[in-house]
């Protein structure tokens, strides 16, 4: 679900996910990683980064990492700061969520914020 909001250049925004496991519902974890080269990350769980960018400028604009996605429903808020150099308009950006552990599960999701134009002094 999209939801357009008006934000200033410089400012912070709050950009709310909700993440949940596409996975067996009869398990409480996720399964724990097998390597052979890093036997310590048997005893660890996966962990998710969820960003926040602008792939046209390459500007990373909010990051924040999730250790453990279990079977219910997980909502996270990813702080992002507004680039000052950001033009006035509808801006498009990406939601990428990132698994630290296992290859071929991360996605993106693109949506739009509207950037007001920035007050003269």
């Amino acid at each position: 679900r999209t939801h357009r909001r008006l934000v200033l250049p410089g400012a912070s925004v709050s950009v709310k996910v909700t993440m949940r496991r596409d996975a067996d519902a009869s398990r409480d974890l996720p399964p724990a990683p097998v390597s052979d080269r890093f036997p310590c990350r048997a005893k660890e769980l996966e962990s998710f980064w969820v960003l926040v960018g602008c792939k046209q400028t390459g500007a990373l604009l909010g990051i924040k990492k999730v250790n453990t996605l279990a079977t219910e429903p997980l909502a996270v808020t990813v702080k992002c700061s507004v680039p000052e150099d950001t033009t006035a308009g509808r801006q498009k950006w990406t939601l990428f969520v990132m698994n630290d552990t296992f290859l071929g599960v991360d996605q993106e999701f693109n949506f739009t914020m509207d950037v007001e134009p920035a007050e003269m002094s």
